[in-house]
């Protein structure tokens, strides 16, 4: 008589040699000892640098474990103990110190004392201000770049409130112009679209009218100052013979005037560094 006899799946014959050879498939050794006892010393003491772990096997029951190792913490090495009993850690003890780390309330501490750096920072940023908010004439358009962009309302509300009083205002095109002077600063401010767009500095000499001259450049004779930028960084004898064939003569002090307006050229280094608008009264 023939007898059939079932086909095994893969699995099916895992388990059946599993259950002929007891332990063959669910193997546990010291490797897996020392295994479980690591990852519960780790998990517990907050211990990560294991090292010089061994495993002895008891023989009074099955899968029975002794674990020893060492944990190195801050270059020294502290042993640690642990047992396993059918396959679970049922002790496991450490007594070295732990590492050194920042618990919570040093972190709390940290916190706060980078709080008060911050503040201190901040309160003798906005004592000094660049300079430009204290009493001593600041560095003037440097220390007002910040403004740069602002609504032009805001801005003159800025350079009152760090000490500026507006000597001159004038219009040009589609921008105006005004100068504010901080004791030995002069600064120009042009304000296109109602902000401002550039903040410069001027000679002293361009803030000695005080009051504002509404309107104030036009007039006739061109635009002043506006039509001779193309003479910026031109040396000087040739710059000085173009501002002659504009119609401009020397008065003095390096301010030139054709009669309905008057300017002052800044030079340096034999080239004209600067032109920019003075009062009317500086070249009578």
């Amino acid at each position: 008589m023939r007898l059939n006899h079932p086909i095994l799946s893969p699995m099916g014959l895992v388990l059946t040699l599993a259950f002929a050879v007891p332990g063959a498939a669910l193997a546990y050794d010291e490797k897996d000892a020392i295994r479980d006892c690591e990852s519960h010393i780790r998990s517990e003491y907050h211990l990560s640098d294991l090292r010089d772990a061994s495993a002895e096997k008891i023989l009074d029951s099955e899968h029975h474990y002794k674990v020893h190792g060492r944990a190195k913490v801050d270059g020294d090495k502290h042993p640690w103990t642990c047992e396993v009993k059918n396959r679970h850690v049922t002790m496991a003890e450490y007594s070295g110190p732990k590492p050194k780390g920042m618990g919570t309330a040093e972190k709390l501490a940290i916190g706060a004392a980078a709080a008060v750096a911050a503040g201190i920072a901040i309160s003798e940023a906005s004592k000094h201000g660049g300079e430009g908010h204290s009493s001593s004439g600041g560095s003037g358009a440097a220390g007002l770049q910040d403004l740069v962009g602002a609504r032009a309302s805001s801005g003159e509300s800025q350079l009152e409130s760090r000490g500026y009083r507006n000597t001159l205002s004038f219009k040009d095109g589609h921008s105006s112009y005004t100068n504010w002077r901080k004791g030995s600063h002069c600064v120009r401010v042009r304000t296109t679209n109602g902000h401002y767009e550039s903040i410069i500095d001027v000679g002293t000499e361009d803030c000695e009218s005080d009051g504002k001259q509404g309107g104030g450049a036009a007039g006739g004779g061109g635009a002043g100052a506006a039509d001779l930028q193309d003479l910026v960084g031109a040396r000087g004898a040739g710059g000085e013979t173009e501002l002659q064939s504009r119609g401009y003569n020397y008065v003095a002090g390096n301010k030139w005037s054709n009669g309905w307006h008057c300017v002052t050229v800044h030079t340096a280094d034999g080239h004209f560094k600067s032109i920019v608008d003075t009062p009317m009264a500086n070249c009578h």
